[in-house]
C-alpha cells in the first residue's frame, strides 16, 4: 500500500463524512419544515448537531487529502481540481454562512419554548425557503463534485457541469416544495 492509496482512502473516507453530515442536515431540515410541536423542532436540531463533528472532520480530512494528492500528481491549477475545489469552497459558505446561523437561531427559539405547538413567528422560520433551496443546492452541488472528480473534464466542462448541479439543486427545492405541515389528531 502506498502513500497515495492512504491518502485516496482518506479523502473519500472524507467525502463519505460530507455526505453522512449533509444527509443528516436535509433530512433535519424537512422535519423542521414539518414540524407541529416544539419537541419536534429540538429532535430535528439535534440530528443536525449530531452530523457538525462529520462535517468537519469530513471536511478537514477530504481537504488535507484532496490538497496532497493534487500536489503530488495533477497540480492545483488542473481545471477539474479549480472547479472542484471552487464546488468545495460554496458548499461550505452556502451551509456555513446561511443554512447554520439559521439553523442554529432556530434551535436557540426552540429551546427557549415550552413544550407544546410551535408558535406561528418560529412556524415562519422553520418554513423560510432558504432552508429547503440551501441545503439541496449543497447536496446537488456535492454530486457534482464527485462527477468531476471522476470524469476529470476541462476547467469550462467541469464549471458547467457544477453551474447544472447548482440548478438542479434549486429545481429540486422548487419541485419538492416546503411540505405542508403535518395536522395534529384532534
Amino acid at each position: 500500500m502506498s502513500l497515495y492509496d492512504i491518502t485516496l482512502a482518506a479523502h473519500v473516507a472524507g467525502v463519505a463524512g460530507v455526505f453522512l453530515a449533509l444527509g443528516a442536515w436535509l433530512y433535519g431540515i424537512v422535519l423542521l419544515g414539518r414540524a407541529t410541536q416544539v419537541g419536534q423542532v429540538e429532535s430535528a436540531i439535534e440530528l443536525i448537531e449530531l452530523s457538525e463533528p462529520f462535517v468537519r472532520v469530513g471536511g478537514v480530512l477530504l481537504a488535507l487529502a484532496g490538497l496532497s494528492m493534487a500536489v503530488a500528481t495533477w497540480g492545483v491549477t488542473t481545471g477539474w481540481i479549480v472547479a472542484g475545489i471552487a464546488g468545495a469552497l460554496a458548499v461550505g459558505v452556502l451551509g456555513g454562512l446561511v443554512l447554520e446561523p439559521r439553523v442554529k437561531a432556530i434551535g436557540a427559539a426552540a429551546r427557549a419554548l415550552p413544550a407544546g405547538p410551535v408558535p406561528d413567528d418560529l412556524a415562519g422560520r422553520l418554513r423560510e425557503p432558504l432552508l429547503a433551496v440551501g441545503v439541496r443546492v449543497d447536496v446537488a452541488i456535492l454530486f457534482g463534485i464527485v462527477v468531476v472528480m471522476t470524469v476529470k473534464p476541462e476547467l469550462a466542462v467541469a464549471v458547467a457541469v457544477l453551474a447544472v448541479a447548482a440548478l438542479a439543486g434549486f429545481a429540486w427545492a422548487t419541485i419538492a416544495g416546503r411540505p405542508a405541515a403535518r395536522k395534529e389528531p384532534a
